[in-house]
């Protein structure tokens, strides 16, 4: 808003009535807003654009003498008020960032051709690139001072380092022993203003995270499958950021391994065993040992692993006693089982007779 100020007209010798005349304002008047009453030679506009103005002022300076009409002299004079275009200056919300993460603050496209001045740091470009702060849970003033002509526009923002997370999955042990189903609560330790979410990675085959009412950041791993790998990630956000840290674990029951091996018993020193078959699929392995009869128990090495391996007793030995043992993958959380098998060569028949004599025809009993 501008005051428009008409001065009086005066000469040496005349200090005449004077009225001014204010030309073509239009709606670019403003009704006076001054609690005095409104001067003849002055008034209120705002102009929308640039805008020249017209004023007309008289004087009176008595009367003609040989006529008798009134004696008037006129001037008109203009005034050009320059309005300069307001510039828009949005630098948008204050931000939460990570830790010393690049950040580009524009004081916008439109604003290019005006003067522009940021704070700190004293650039006069139109864009800058700074870096948060390197400390979490500190923050950095920026603020953009831009300039056309008389108009002066500011504005400010707030960038903040979120402290970066750390992500650790602390639930002990995630591979365990058991021939029934049993749930892991997933536990970790969440800061305040961080948020975990857990989620699975790959196929969970079944498992589901079940939240936990008291604490939604420590659910519990439910519905696990026997002897399965379950890869379950941890990933904790600094709140109202995209700052983050992930964890992974693998989760499993390992379900107990089973040794049979029946002992033996018969005429011949070979045998031919006949233990359970060991679980492949689930990495489970089987071996032979010999527990008694030493080196006159033969086992081909070719064998060591064979349920149905052959065994032969030498040197007429007629006992000898070997272990079946199953052992489960690496790194099951389940130990291996055996089994001791006995072997034993009876003694072959002894078979005696006397020589008769009997009426041909007749039954002879042995």
């Amino acid at each position: 808003m501008t005051k428009l100020t008409a001065n009086y007209m005066r000469t040496p010798t005349q200090d005449g009535y004077e009225t001014f005349e204010f030309i073509g304002l239009g709606s670019d008047v403003v009704p006076w807003p001054e609690p005095n009453a409104q001067p003849a030679n002055e008034i209120y506009v705002r102009p929308t654009a640039t805008t020249t103005y017209t004023v007309r002022g008289s004087a009176s300076y008595g009367f003609e003498p040989t006529s008798g009409k009134p004696r008037v002299c006129y001037r008109t004079t203009t005034a050009e008020i320059i309005v300069d275009p307001r510039p828009v200056v949005d630098l948008g919300p204050d931000i939460k960032v990570c830790e010393s993460t690049p950040v580009t603050l524009d004081a916008g496209a439109a604003n290019a051709g005006y003067s522009i001045l940021w704070q700190p740091g004293g650039a006069t470009t139109r864009t800058i690139n700074i870096t948060s702060p390197a400390t979490g849970n500190t923050s950095q003033n920026y603020e953009v001072t831009v300039t056309n002509g008389t108009c002066v526009v500011k504005d400010n923002i707030i960038v903040t380092s979120a402290k970066t997370p750390v992500a650790t999955i602390t639930t002990t042990p995630t591979i365990r022993c058991s021939d029934v189903r049993v749930d892991f609560p997933l536990e970790t330790t969440v800061q305040t203003g961080n948020t975990a979410v857990w989620s699975f990675v790959g196929d969970p085959a079944g498992a589901t995270i079940t939240p936990n009412p008291s604490d939604p950041n420590q659910p519990t791993l439910t519905n696990m499958p026997f002897n399965t790998d379950v890869r379950v990630r941890l990933t904790i956000t600094a709140d109202g950021t995209s700052c983050s840290a992930v964890a992974e674990e693998v989760f499993r029951i390992d379900q107990n391994v089973t040794a049979t091996a029946p002992s033996i018993t018969q005429c011949s020193p070979d045998f031919v065993m006949n233990a359970n078959v060991p679980n492949a699929a689930l990495g489970q392995t089987g071996k032979w040992t010999v527990v008694s009869g030493g080196t006159n128990v033969f086992i081909d090495p070719a064998d060591i692993s064979n349920p149905a391996a052959p065994v032969k007793l030498l040197n007429g030995i007629t006992s000898a006693s070997i272990r079946w043992t199953v052992s489960p993958r690496p790194g099951s959380a389940c130990g291996s089982r055996s089994q001791l098998a006995t072997l034993s060569v009876l003694p072959p028949p002894v078979m005696t007779a006397a020589n008769l004599s009997r009426c041909l025809g007749t039954p002879m009993v042995f």
